[in-house]
């Protein structure tokens, strides 16, 4: 099968930024995607659809080609679908006509997945056809769902975020209307087909304005790339796991900076940075990018026919910006019965009571990890309103036990 020509251009890109949290952040040449179309129901201008969470990611269902309903993450940052299980294609009746080049945040070679066009996808009442899919990509990074949705659901109609009610309310451009008193931040379109606007950063007394992409497959809070020169940080915790690409992990630092946009400050936010930052978005100037641990705090309306985010402050935003206390990074992808340790931080507590790289955990609290679910398993290991967790290991095949107190690393 040959490679479709304009897929010679920069690759499809996944990165996995995690503060001990996942992004899933493709990037792609837009210019080349055909526009999806999408059809509401005769009788009807808005639809709603409900969500659900995992691991903080929106998590929604779409039937694939009438044929299998699958769970999607829906991630502002993804120009055209995912779908993670490579052998789907079949049963999916899936028009495979050509390959897609995946890479990663870690600076290594991409790899090839095949590539689907014309798909459909069916989400509650909404019918979106002639979308292209990427098949079997970052199958590690996004574990425990099917696949990835983004643009797709956007760029024809309004889409609010209800939070509370766990709901998207979608609504045909031409009939949506806002009342509110929201803060209205304008955003613009990358040629990758993400979306972003100007944050302004201030660190040490020092402020710098960066384009930043918002991003809801970002389960982190900020990251920032090259500023290296913009002010001293000797309090940053460098060079760890930062996030996870299609190819293995990505290195970074990760400190605290204040933010602003539009009218909305935050201060004292959890902030990474990357050693292998998206070519293609720095090539256009954006090296910020706001993940969900910020966007969570709103009731949002993303309007991408006038290029408009709303924000509605909600009950969550004034809550603290909390980082890993334990300083264990897991691996994404869930073993049967382990998890497995993917880094120690130095000088954390986990690092303090000798915890290794390649560690298998096997309990926590006297419970099997299989007892947990992953956003159980994550408030635990990052200390999430908890003061110490006990924890068995497996190394080789020696069996550990651990007492890890939390205590704040940045």
């Amino acid at each position: 099968m040959k490679m479709i020509k304009f897929f010679t251009q920069p690759a499809l890109h996944f990165s996995a930024i995690l503060l001990l949290m996942l992004l899933l952040l493709p990037d792609f040449v837009f210019a080349q995607v055909p526009p999806a179309t999408i059809t509401f129901p005769a009788d009807k201008n808005v639809v709603e659809i409900p969500f659900t969470r995992y691991r903080s990611w929106i998590i929604i269902k779409a039937e694939v080609n009438n044929k299998k309903t699958l769970s999607f993450i829906l991630d502002t940052g993804a120009p055209i679908a995912v779908l993670a299980d490579k052998d789907i294609s079949e049963s999916l009746a899936l028009n495979i006509v050509g390959q897609a080049r995946v890479s990663g945040g870690d600076g290594k070679e991409p790899k090839t997945v095949p590539l689907a066009s014309g798909a459909a996808f069916k989400i509650g009442d909404l019918e979106i056809g002639n979308c292209m899919i990427a098949v079997g990509a970052a199958t590690e990074v996004i574990a425990g769902v099917d696949g990835v949705i983004g643009k797709y659901v956007f760029e024809n109609s309004v889409v609010e975020i209800n939070w509370k009610e766990n709901k998207l309310i979608i609504t045909k451009p031409e009939s949506f209307e806002y009342k509110g008193s929201g803060e209205v931040i304008p955003f613009e379109m990358a040629s990758s087909g993400h979306i972003f606007t100007n944050v302004i950063i201030e660190k040490n007394g020092k402020q710098k304005t960066i384009k930043s992409t918002i991003d809801t497959g970002n389960r982190s809070t900020f990251k920032m790339n090259n500023l290296e020169n913009f002010y001293e940080d000797k309090d940053a915790l460098k060079n760890i796991i930062t996030g996870w690409g299609a190819n293995g992990s990505e290195l970074g630092d990760v400190t605290r900076v204040n933010i602003s946009f539009g009218n909305i400050q935050f201060s004292d936010v959890v902030a990474s940075s990357s050693q292998n930052p998206n070519g293609r978005l720095e090539n256009e100037g954006i090296t910020g990018n706001i993940g969900l641990s910020i966007l969570e705090r709103f009731n949002i309306i993303l309007d991408y026919k006038h290029n408009v985010m709303i924000l509605e402050k909600n009950e969550a935003f004034s809550n603290d910006f909390t980082f890993n206390k334990s300083g264990i990074i897991l691996h994404p992808k869930r073993a049967e019965n382990y998890l497995v340790i993917a880094e120690v931080i130095p000088g954390s507590p986990a690092s303090e009571k000798g915890l290794q790289k390649e560690d298998k955990i096997l309990t926590i609290n006297g419970k099997s990890v299989q007892q947990y679910s992953m956003d159980e398993i994550d408030s635990l290991i990052t200390g999430k309103n908890i003061k110490e967790i006990k924890i068995e290991l497996k190394r080789n095949e020696e069996l550990l036990y651990k007492t890890i107190i939390m205590k704040k690393l940045i």
